[in-house]
């Protein structure tokens, strides 16, 4: 069995590699907490396979489908004309945004809170709009 190691929570600085921390340690309080439940110690090439966000496809298939579901309200409520266009462009893009953002995590060596796979998808999306909406101009 390996020995474990430290896994730093990821509002923290990246410490350097093979770093524990020293007896009587504390996090400096600006760093913020770390999430709740965090596991600060991780096996070595455990059950993970090294893989700190193997959970990446569903955390990014909740926050794709909760932020369609909230962007299809508005073009509701406003009565759009092409309703089906506009909530298939929101769809098309969260599902681009999708790939990337879970891609992007599950390949990443550092964990993921839920902050960062929302502002990653997000800032996607934002740039998929952007890109999309520079031709109408």
């Amino acid at each position: 069995m390996a020995d474990p190691e430290y896994n730093s929570p990821p509002n923290w600085p990246v410490p350097p590699e093979g770093w524990t921390p020293p007896e009587g340690w504390q996090p400096d309080p600006a760093w913020g907490p770390a999430p709740e439940g965090w596991e600060f110690w991780t096996q070595a090439g455990g059950a993970t396979g090294g893989r700190p966000n193997r959970n990446a496809w569903g955390r990014t298939a909740v926050i794709a489908a909760i932020s369609v579901a909230i962007l299809a309200i508005f073009p509701l409520v406003g009565g759009a004309d092409n309703l089906a266009e506009v909530i298939g462009s929101f769809a098309g893009r969260a599902l681009v945004a999708f790939l990337i953002t879970a891609v992007w995590a599950f390949f990443s060596r550092k964990p993921w809170g839920w902050g960062r796979y929302v502002l990653t998808f997000v800032a996607i999306t934002v740039l998929l709009a952007a890109i999309g909406n520079a031709g109408n101009a």
